[in-house]
């Protein structure tokens, strides 16, 4: 009964400096409380969610290693991306009390995520999520410049992978002139540097400097490791192949 008699006293304790969570309602047993009706602000983040929930799933003591499950219902999320990575970056040498904190399983329903990425050259977006297959979430937006979708599935140690499906048009926030075709792959982030493998197919470009030259069949791969960023793309120009 401790979440239901103490769980806004807790939610109060919680608050402060930046953090605010508020909820209507808190109840659950101690190892799995939920809130109903909950609001979560922070620099950057301003979410809202019909049902939210965490539960232990595993404690390893002699690596003071914590695994939670979490559950969201009924939510929407405003992310400000420029405001939410400086104020990561502020954090980032924080004290730990030396315990790690992993994500065991993470269940979204009926969610949509709204994302300003202005300030750090990162498209906005705006995306429903839900669940997928095999323990997955499925990512299904759109960008300004076209659909940005993905299957987003949680490893160990805090990593996720993000299978990929886009329309290549979405880089036209980088780089105008692309005039369509598709983007798939897979993105791995967390556990080191990001590692990206995508694959071009069927692309077209308009030359920006020369509006009447249109690259057309666009083919290739493009790969990503940390900062490191390498293209091999093959087309066909005005007037025979182009590769890149």
């Amino acid at each position: 009964f401790a979440p239901t008699l103490l769980g806004q006293w807790v939610l109060q304790q919680v608050s402060g400096g930046h953090l605010r969570v508020t909820a209507q309602r808190v109840g659950g047993p101690l190892w799995a409380p939920w809130l109903q009706g909950a609001d979560v602000r922070l620099p950057g983040v301003d979410a809202a969610a019909g049902r939210a929930g965490v539960s232990v799933a595993g404690v390893d003591l002699a690596h003071r290693t914590l695994r939670l499950n979490v559950a969201v219902a009924d939510a929407t999320v405003d992310l400000k991306l420029k405001d939410l990575l400086t104020s990561e970056k502020g954090q980032a040498n924080a004290p730990s009390n030396g315990w790690n904190v992993v994500l065991n399983r993470v269940d979204v329903q009926r969610t949509r995520v709204n994302v300003d990425g202005s300030g750090v050259n990162i498209p906005n977006g705006r995306f429903l999520i839900t669940p997928g297959e095999h323990g997955a979430l499925a990512v299904r937006g759109q960008t300004p410049d076209g659909e940005l979708n993905a299957n987003v599935t949680g490893k160990a140690g805090n990593v996720f992978v993000l299978d990929l499906d886009a329309d290549a048009r979405v880089i036209n926030h980088y780089w105008r002139g692309v005039m369509g075709g598709r983007i798939t792959g897979r993105y791995v982030l967390g556990g080191g540097p990001v590692r990206g493998d995508l694959k071009v197919t069927n692309a077209s470009i308009r030359v920006p400097q020369a509006h009447f030259v249109t690259v057309r069949n666009i083919s290739g791969t493009a790969t990503q490791r940390g900062n490191v960023i390498s293209l091999n793309l093959s087309g066909r120009g005005w007037d025979g192949p182009v590769a890149a």
